[in-house]
């Protein structure tokens, strides 16, 4: 996708966050492939109220130097943190100067992680960042079914199903 995207004359920034122990990394990719990468150490898995501050004074200040046309996010609070954060540089620009703020769903924390009260706090506010987003992406037609209908965090003239570009086929054949 970057080298079609470099061939239009567009530049790619890959922002993440730290890592927790135990879980595998694929930070390397971007890299190999000539992609930019800015890993922003306090953006992190776990809450961190100080660390998630840092994080968002981060991204805010990547997202003005970057000045970019589309800001895709991903994951939960890295969701959540980079969607405001365009917001905030939105709130700055008036028309084609506006960044396009995509955010997609591999999944979500909305059911079954936390307590019923916190569920529907956390449903509350991606109905909130929804308003502000401009594309949601869903990696399923059941998925988004179950963000537009039955948790109506979405907006169907908003919301698309995107496939996930990796084949699985072949680890249905591993040995059990």
């Amino acid at each position: 996708i970057n080298q079609g995207l470099q061939a239009a004359g567009h530049q790619t920034l890959i922002i993440h966050g730290a890592i927790d122990a135990g879980e595998g990394s694929l930070e390397h990719l971007p890299g190999e492939s000539g992609v930019r990468t800015l890993r922003l150490r306090h953006l992190g898995r776990r809450i961190s109220p100080l660390g998630d501050v840092r994080a968002f004074a981060q991204l805010v200040a990547a997202v003005f130097r970057e000045s970019p046309d589309v800001v895709p996010t991903h994951t939960a609070k890295a969701g959540v943190l980079g969607r405001l954060a365009a917001f905030v540089f939105n709130a700055t620009r008036r028309g084609p100067r506006r960044c396009l703020v995509v955010h997609t769903y591999h999944g979500h924390v909305m059911e079954a992680y936390f307590t019923p009260g916190v569920s529907r706090l956390i449903g509350m506010g991606e109905r909130a960042l929804a308003a502000i987003t401009d594309r949601i992406v869903t990696l399923s037609p059941l998925q988004r079914r179950d963000i537009d209908e039955r948790l109506a965090i979405g907006y169907q003239d908003k919301t698309v199903v995107v496939p996930l570009g990796l084949e699985l086929d072949n680890l249905l054949e591993l040995d059990s």
